[in-house]
């Protein structure tokens, strides 16, 4: 790769190199035409043209004849070199300097292509969040008020839960002291029934021991303890339940 741009770089010097020599070329031709015309009419015979085209391509001999390799001092260099230099530089151009060219521009078509790529995406993407920005924007109401609804229907499931358990608690408290007044009560009833059979066997006893003989009154105490017994409660001969 850097031998071709080296190539390239000496081929723009000789043709930089071609120009300048064909315009000492001219230069020196139109003078020599000049010399050439002078001596044509003191001596009055032909001298060749103003252009040299072929003549010393190995450059300049006084003692030589004009041909293909040799030319006279006064002579200009010969065009066909410029033409065959011009040659020489096109071909290397071409050769050398079409495929790293070619290549350069693949390679920098290639990222522009990419860059073209990457910015039509980034276009579409942000064209893409635009739109989903214009359409949240369009349902900030619509979310605003589902956002409030939301809230409305959690406070009121909030108040119904705590109204349930308040409502469940108050039915557990009065089930217990239902049950605490039922459980005291049935105790009151046996306390009262239980001081009013004492009450009444020792009523009954006094009775009996002042009006009945003692078999008389073993025999009603006993009838009046099974009586007691069958209704649910336990008395001894001694008076306790």
């Amino acid at each position: 790769m850097r031998l071709r741009w080296v190539l390239a770089v000496v081929s723009v010097s000789i043709a930089l190199t071609s120009f300048a020599w064909a315009d000492d070329s001219l230069q020196e031709g139109s003078a020599a035409q000049g010399r050439e015309h002078a001596a044509h009419e003191e001596h009055g015979h032909h001298a060749p043209g103003s252009i040299n085209w072929f003549y010393g391509f190995l450059g300049t001999d006084a003692e030589a004849e004009p041909s293909l390799l040799w030319r006279k001092p006064d002579m200009p260099p010969p065009f066909m070199a410029n033409l065959i230099n011009f040659a020489v530089f096109a071909y290397i151009v071409v050769h050398f300097g079409r495929k790293p060219l070619q290549e350069a521009l693949h390679s920098r078509k290639q990222a522009l292509m990419k860059e073209i790529d990457a910015a039509t995406k980034m276009r579409e993407e942000a064209s893409s969040r635009l739109e989903k920005y214009e359409d949240k924007l369009k349902r900030v109401d619509e979310d605003i008020e589902r956002i409030r609804d939301d809230f409305r229907a959690q406070g009121q499931r909030e108040k119904e839960r705590i109204l349930a358990e308040a409502k469940e608690a108050r039915d557990r408290m009065l089930k217990d002291a239902q049950f605490m007044i039922e459980q005291e009560s049935k105790q009151m009833r046996n306390v009262l029934m239980r001081d009013t059979v004492e009450a009444a066997m020792k009523a009954a006893e006094a009775l009996l021991q002042s009006k009945m003989t003692a078999a008389d009154h073993e025999r009603l105490a006993e009838e009046y303890i099974r009586q007691l017994s069958s209704s649910g409660l336990t008395i001894t001969k001694g008076g306790s339940a």
